[in-house]
């Protein structure tokens, strides 16, 4: 799979990702940027029509997108190294192309 997931500020958006695959790389990033992260971010799954929900059946979603509240960002900064590194093993692991931006 080869994914293009965009860092831009607080918000990480991957496309076309089947429901399983993106609750695993999820439960990976939150382990992998730290509970002080962990503990602030939210976590937001986004059908291909806006912010509806995922109904049960439901294979893929068209975004997935990982916000992280301004709390967060206000306590580690957004360009903090060790949440950006977190990200990028994960996404690469996974097979994800990672873009920072903003």
């Amino acid at each position: 799979m080869n994914v293009r997931t965009i860092f831009s500020l607080t918000r990480i958006s991957t496309f076309c990702v089947e429901i399983k695959e993106a609750l695993k790389v999820l439960d990976e990033l939150l382990q992998a940027v730290g509970t002080g992260w962990a503990q602030e971010a939210i976590l937001e799954v986004v059908s291909n029509y806006g912010k509806q929900a995922v109904m049960p059946g439901d294979v893929t979603v068209g975004v997935l997108t990982i916000v992280v509240s301004k709390n967060a960002v206000e306590y580690a900064g957004v360009m903090d190294q060790r949440f950006l590194s977190g990200i990028r093993s994960v996404c690469e692991a996974n097979g994800y192309t990672l873009s920072v931006s903003g």
